[in-house]
């Protein structure tokens, strides 16, 4: 057989197909599959989705006050469950509420029974859970009154001096408003409270003037817990400038 009559033949080598590699989970999706595991474990525990749910928000953060529609927006569950293992809980004295403004406000309990255990149970690790800056937990209190309240100083007074602890600058139809805020927080910390209410105008004329009052809170030891405006900041730097 010569050369011309020689026929190529070519095998044809299938082609490799490669299988689609799978994405690797972000550390994002491993710790919400982490915390479903987490939820599901708790839900077998307590009996109750929306019981397990609470418990892990309220002993997260033992020193914040929710009220029930955060709550509700917070754990994703219907209101009507939510109220009835509020109630639950209450009972059981695992939290307690405070009503302040027709809003009803809940926090952990912290003379519950089982509250070091729970802590344990919910926080990352033993000791864990988060603590709540001064000027958050100030943010937090302050938030009910914001639309009424437009500054807060706070008055480092000795025990049996005379004077005030809080110095509130707000509108001026808001008086009634901030001493009911002011009779809340006597019961959040348990002590009284010793307060004056100025409203803005008048907080103005009275340090423009120097009011001997003013002078005397702002001649102690202060801290400017709330003043998002910074009316308080501003009046402080044209009395440094006046001095």
């Amino acid at each position: 057989m010569d050369d011309e009559s020689k026929v190529e033949v070519k095998i044809a080598t299938p082609s490799v197909v490669k299988e689609p590699s799978t994405p690797k989970a972000s550390s994002a999706t491993k710790k919400r599959a982490s915390e479903d595991e987490t939820s599901a474990m708790l839900e077998k525990i307590f009996g109750s989705r929306t019981r397990a749910k609470l418990l892990r928000m309220f002993f997260e953060s033992t020193d914040r006050q929710f009220f029930t529609r955060e709550i509700t927006r917070v754990i994703g569950e219907q209101v009507n469950s939510v109220r009835r293992e509020l109630q639950n809980l209450e009972n059981l004295g695992a939290i307690k509420k405070e009503v302040f403004d027709k809003k009803t406000y809940y926090t952990v309990d912290k003379s519950f029974a089982f509250y070091r255990p729970f802590v344990t149970l919910f926080a990352t690790k033993v000791g864990a859970e988060r603590k709540e800056t001064a000027d958050e937990r100030w943010l937090r209190l302050t938030t009910p009154v914001a639309e009424h309240l437009q500054a807060v100083v706070l008055v480092d007074r000795l025990p049996g001096d005379s004077g005030v602890d809080l110095l509130l600058i707000g509108t001026e139809t808001s008086s009634k408003k901030l001493g009911s805020w002011v009779e809340y927080l006597e019961r959040a910390t348990c002590k009284p409270i010793h307060y004056a209410i100025l409203p803005k105008a008048d907080y103005f004329f009275r340090r423009s003037v120097r009011d001997d009052f003013l002078d005397e809170i702002f001649a102690a030891n202060y801290r400017t817990v709330y003043d998002p405006q910074s009316i308080v900041a501003s009046t402080e730097k044209r009395g440094r400038q006046n001095v």
